[in-house]
C-alpha cells in the first residue's frame, strides 16, 4: 500500500485504516473485519510514533509511507478495505472536477489552467500597422500568460526587449511589425498556482506582393490571323500559392448573443479559410449535443433553443479540407446565466398600492 501511496498521492496526506493497535507497537493489530497481525517489523513506523492513541494511519516522512497512529479527531483520507474476493464489486465512477466539492457553481472550482481556444498560424501583409495571435484558457485563479518565440530557446516575447510587444491577457499585439524582427516560431504559457499549460506552436510570417513594374511593356507588330504571346510582367511574392490546410478565422467561433439568458436561443458560428472543400462538425467536451439542437451553413452555424443552464460547457469546431485531408480546431466555453423573473401579478400588486398622483409620476 505504501508503494501505491507514492505514485498515487502526490499531495503526501495522511491515510487512516481499519487496524487498531491493541497495547503498544509490537503488540497485535486488530482490522475491522475481526482479523489479527502479528509480528510487525519496527522497518515499518515512521520514527516519531508515539503511542498517543491506538488508530494506524499511513504517513509520508522521507521518501516513503510507513505506519504511524493518530487522534480519531484528525483530518485525513480513510483506505476503504475490501476482500480481494469481493473487489469485482466495486463500482468504477467517472467523476469530474467538481467530485467531493460544496461549490454550486463549478465555475468556483480550484483547477489548473486548461487552453481553449489554440493560437493560429499569421501571416502578416507588409505594410500593417499591428497584427496579433492569441490563446486564451480556462483555470482558477484566473492564468497569466506568457508568449515565447523560437520555443526551443524560449526567448520571452514582451514589452522588455521590445516596446513595440504588448500583452494583454493571452493575446500578444505587434505594433508596426517587421520582417527580420518579428517572423518565427511562437507559443503561449498559461499558468496558474496549480500548473502550467502550454499552446501549439505557429507560425508568424510576412505576406508581400510587390507592385507591377513601371517600365513601358515593349510593344508587338502582329500579322493579321497570326498569334502572339505577351508575357505579363513577373512580380515578386511570398508565401507561395499553394495547398492550404483549413485555418479558423480569428474573429471565430463567434456566440450571438454575446450574454446568454436562460430560454433564449443561441447560435454559434464557425468560419475557416483553406482549400475546399471544408467539412464542419462540431462536438462538445464530455458530453453529447443537447436536444435543442440544429445546425445550418454546411454545418458551420451551430444553434440551441431554449437553453438550459446545463447546456453550457465547452463546445469544439472542426474543420476538415477535403483536398489536403488536414484538419483544425477551435473551442470556445459557453456560459448561461439565470435572471430574476418579477411576476405580472406582484407588478399588479404595487401598482394598486400606489396613488394616482405616484402612477402619473412613474408613468
Amino acid at each position: 500500500m505504501g508503494r501505491f501511496l507514492i505514485g498515487a498521492d502526490r499531495s503526501r496526506h495522511s491515510w487512516f485504516t481499519s487496524g487498531l493497535l491493541s497495547v503498544s507497537k509490537d503488540s497485535t493489530i486488530t482490522w475491522k473485519d475481526g482479523t489479527n497481525f502479528t509480528g510487525v517489523s519496527s522497518d515499518w513506523w515512521n520514527e516519531d510514533t508515539a503511542d498517543r492513541t491506538n488508530h494506524l494511519i499511513y504517513s509520508y516522512k522521507g521518501d516513503t509511507y510507513k505506519w504511524n497512529l493518530a487522534e480519531t479527531s484528525l483530518e485525513a483520507a480513510y483506505i476503504c478495505e475490501i476482500d480481494r474476493a469481493e473487489a469485482f464489486r466495486i463500482m468504477v465512477e467517472s467523476r469530474g472536477i467538481d467530485y467531493g466539492t460544496n461549490y454550486s457553481n463549478p465555475n468556483d472550482i480550484p483547477r489548473g489552467p486548461k487552453i481553449i481556444k489554440e493560437p493560429e498560424d499569421l501571416v502578416i501583409v507588409t505594410g500593417e500597422s499591428s497584427a496579433f495571435i492569441e490563446c486564451i484558457a480556462m483555470g482558477n485563479p484566473k492564468p497569466t500568460y506568457k508568449w515565447y518565440r523560437e520555443v526551443f530557446t524560449r526567448e520571452e516575447v514582451s514589452w522588455k526587449i521590445d516596446t513595440r510587444y504588448t500583452t494583454t491577457n493571452g493575446r500578444l499585439t505587434i505594433s508596426n511589425p517587421v520582417d527580420q524582427l518579428d517572423t518565427g516560431d511562437y507559443q503561449c504559457e498559461a499558468s496558474n498556482k496549480f500548473g502550467s499549460v502550454l499552446s501549439r506552436i505557429v507560425q508568424v510570417s510576412f505576406g508581400v506582393l510587390s507592385e507591377f513594374p513601371s517600365d513601358d511593356i515593349i510593344p508587338q507588330n502582329v500579322r493579321a490571323e497570326t498569334g502572339a504571346v505577351f508575357q505579363c510582367p513577373q512580380l515578386h511574392y511570398k508565401p507561395a500559392a499553394a495547398m492550404r490546410n483549413p485555418v479558423i478565422h480569428n474573429d471565430f467561433i463567434a456566440i450571438f448573443p454575446t450574454s446568454v439568458l436562460l430560454g433564449e436561443t443561441i447560435s454559434m458560428e464557425c468560419m475557416a479559410f483553406g482549400s475546399e472543400p471544408l467539412k464542419y462538425h462540431w462536438t462538445r467536451e464530455n458530453k453529447g449535443m443537447p436536444d435543442r439542437t440544429t445546425f445550418y451553413s454546411n454545418n458551420r452555424e451551430l444553434r440551441i433553443s431554449d437553453v438550459k443552464l446545463g447546456d453550457s460547457g465547452i463546445y469544439t469546431c472542426h474543420v476538415r479540407s477535403g483536398y489536403t485531408w488536414m484538419s483544425t480546431r477551435k473551442s470556445a466555453y459557453l456560459k448561461i446565466e439565470g435572471f430574476i423573473h418579477c411576476t405580472a401579478a406582484k407588478l399588479e400588486y404595487r401598482v394598486q398600492d400606489l396613488s394616482i398622483d405616484h402612477i402619473n409620476h412613474y408613468l
